[in-house]
């Protein structure tokens, strides 16, 4: 009896170090540093909730509450517990997708998984505090898009974002996330850029990495809400890009925004009418994957100046402002009529070059982590 109860206990605490250690995959010996935190995963099943969470040490929970039971406070580590904060679940409302000029409008894009950068300009910025809160009042922040790949820290921006944006409403201010290509490439279950770390969780819970976001998870509900055009004051904000044959289906912000966030996750190549509207949205001609605002080679079917003011006039906007193309500062394009503030998140950061844009008036400055900020010319 006694050496069956040792055996039973062996095998315990083997299976839980050998679970323990499924999510620290594809370590080198000279790796013996590298953790795996991830989540909280928040996913509805009925009356009961599942959370799903990683510590930096590589240890999973997997909690089922029933739903009026569900903690009030989620707990938010990055991948090696350098930055910690608390989330609260709060209403889900789709956006408008017109707003007025606020006072400040701050604006940075793809930040792809890299939460220390993120946080870093952010607070150069004065967008949040040392404690990740809100701290920028009435004024509005402007993420375009592409949370997702590259990075091991894609969880922490999310739960960041959908923090603030709680936070900032309630401050009279906002937080606009435009959805970007790589959050529909992952949500239609592309993984081309996705760090080992994701696939280490999925198939440790065995389940395929999307439906961790799918409609019935918090943050799978959060990214189906935002939009991926939004108009605030003289500047409208898209991912990619605007191209002549989108001026051509002469659409609004709604239609636009309305029919994305329907086909949000199904993957272009299953929408069966390739002559619907959503099918050319998702495309290359579409608003996030198009370059040609940005980038003059013909194989990106550079926009023609006539159509490009023509968009701006039928929107009563002065620029497009638009992330996914990377350039090694943040450049002015079409005379001043496109900004790209998409540039290597890391590199910028440590070279001291700007990495977002602070919107004022007719005034638009560069900001670097350092806080120092320059008109942009």
């Amino acid at each position: 009896m006694i050496l069956d109860f040792i055996t039973r206990r062996v095998i315990i605490l083997t299976t839980i170090i050998l679970s323990s250690f499924t999510l620290m995959a594809d370590k080198h010996e000279d790796e013996k540093d590298i953790f795996h935190a991830d989540g909280p995963y928040i996913i509805y099943k009925g009356k009961s909730v599942n959370v799903i969470s990683a510590n930096n040490k590589g240890d999973i929970t997997n909690l089922t509450y029933a739903i009026d039971k569900l903690p009030k406070v989620f707990e938010v580590l990055s991948e090696e517990a350098e930055h910690k904060f608390n989330i609260a679940l709060h209403p889900i409302e789709v956006p408008a997708n017109t707003y007025t000029q606020p006072t400040k409008t701050f604006v940075l894009s793809d930040p792809h998984g890299d939460f220390d950068a993120f946080v870093s300009i952010l607070k150069a910025g004065n967008v949040i505090n040392n404690d990740y809160q809100w701290s920028y009042g009435t004024n509005h922040l402007v993420v375009i898009g592409d949370a997702f790949d590259r990075g091991v820290d894609v969880l922490p921006i999310l739960w960041l974002c959908y923090k603030l944006d709680a936070e900032a409403s309630k401050s009279g201010g906002k937080l606009h996330y435009i959805i970007g290509n790589h959050e529909d490439m992952v949500l239609s279950g592309n993984y081309k850029y996705t760090d080992d770390k994701y696939e280490d969780i999925s198939n440790y819970l065995k389940v395929d990495y999307r439906s961790l976001f799918d409609e019935n998870t918090e943050l799978g509900r959060w990214l189906r809400s935002r939009n991926f055009i939004e108009k605030v004051g003289d500047n409208l904000f898209v991912h990619a890009g605007l191209s002549q044959e989108f001026l051509d289906k002469n659409l609004s912000l709604d239609e636009v925004n309305s029919t994305m966030r329907k086909y949000l996750g199904v993957g272009k190549s299953k929408i069966e009418d390739k002559s619907s509207l959503a099918y050319f949205l998702f495309d290359k001609m579409g608003p996030i994957w198009y370059r040609g605002l940005v980038k003059s080679d013909d194989k990106y079917s550079p926009i023609e100046k006539e159509a490009l003011n023509a968009i701006l006039t039928k929107y009563g906007v002065k620029r497009i402002i638009v992330g996914h193309t990377i350039f090694e500062d943040i450049n002015l394009h079409q005379h001043g009529k496109v900004i790209d503030v998409n540039v290597k998140n890391d590199h910028n950061r440590r070279t001291g070059r700007a990495r977002a844009i602070i919107i004022e008036g007719n005034n638009i400055s560069l900001i670097n982590d350092d806080k120092q900020t320059t008109p942009l010319k």
